[in-house]
């Protein structure tokens, strides 16, 4: 949950090089992209084109597309195992990386979005569930090929929230 809600780079790195090496891996980018494959493929999510160097995201090489990692929210969303990962999840406007996110720029989604933010450079990201009434849909978006200056994040970040400001709903009352 930690890594997760607080974004903790070093800690996700060194769960994902302890991971691969009680798995019988090395500890290194060789040994972290094996357990990866190999848990995404225990949980039939796809690995097509996925490159991992890291674990947190922040090599340059690194590579998944949207559809790995809708794919792998969908198999966790209610499996009791990934409970804390899913819980660990910031929510929109109230915790987290999100805390100061959707305020402003789609108020409607304040407390329905759970998600785990990301950049490097020119890549901005964010994908979780967003609640549309009495449904939780799973969603990942990367925008990808942002000039890579804090001010043009910022814009994809708030186009970001926009778009799912519109499908966000809080459940019907009955």
């Amino acid at each position: 949950r930690r890594v997760l809600f607080r974004s903790d780079n070093v800690l996700a790195d060194r769960l994902a090089k302890d991971s691969a090496k009680k798995n019988g891996y090395s500890g290194d980018e060789f040994g972290i992209q094996q357990i990866f494959v190999s848990t995404l493929s225990s949980l039939e999510v796809p690995t097509l084109g996925l490159s991992v160097f890291d674990g947190n995201g922040l090599s340059h090489d690194n590579r998944v597309s949207p559809r790995t990692i809708a794919t792998l929210l969908l198999k966790i969303k209610d499996n009791p195992e990934f409970k804390p990962v899913v819980e660990g999840l910031p929510t929109a406007g109230a915790t987290g990386t999100l805390r100061n996110r959707f305020i402003k720029a789609a108020p409607s989604a304040v407390g329905l979005v759970q998600a785990k933010t990301g950049w490097i450079n020119n890549s901005v990201s964010l994908a979780g569930y967003v609640d549309v009434g009495n449904q939780k849909y799973v969603f990942a978006v990367i925008a990808d090929h942002v000039k890579p200056y804090e001010r043009y994040r910022a814009q994809a970040r708030i186009a970001i929230d926009r778009m799912l400001g519109t499908i966000a709903a809080p459940p019907s009352v009955s």
